[in-house]
């Protein structure tokens, strides 16, 4: 997904409000929930010249 679809995306999740109702706006809470970890995600790994990597041999948890 492009940086500006992400953008996009984060933007209309936030104008999402609980005036919408209790399930959509818990639905955009997850939608953003979900983008703000997979760009964690994506930061930890562009951080290898920082000595992280996630090892499936310790259950997908980061070492240093």
């Amino acid at each position: 997904m492009e940086n500006n679809d992400i953008d996009a995306l984060i933007k209309q999740y936030r104008q999402i409000t609980r005036n919408d109702g209790n399930e959509k706006y818990a639905d955009a809470q997850f939608g953003l929930g979900f983008i703000y970890k997979r760009l964690e995600w994506q930061h930890i790994f562009k951080q290898q010249n920082y000595g992280y990597h996630l090892s499936n041999s310790t259950g997908g948890q980061l070492n240093k």
